[in-house]
């Protein structure tokens, strides 16, 4: 499970920030490296799409 850094309510939506630094000490770029056909991070992004969806 994703933890997310922020979640802050603005106007009845969520606004969700999710860290994603290229700085990785063990694996370089490990966020715009594939994974399942897709980067690491759209991953993420998606994640976040589906709680939104689900009312978090």
């Amino acid at each position: 499970m994703i933890e997310l850094e922020k979640t802050h309510v603005v106007n009845n939506e969520i606004l969700a920030i999710i860290s994603a630094r290229s700085g990785s000490k063990g694996i370089k770029n490990k966020n715009i490296r594939m994974l399942a056909g897709k980067p690491l991070l759209a991953h993420s992004i998606e994640y976040v799409h589906e709680k939104k969806e689900q009312n978090l």
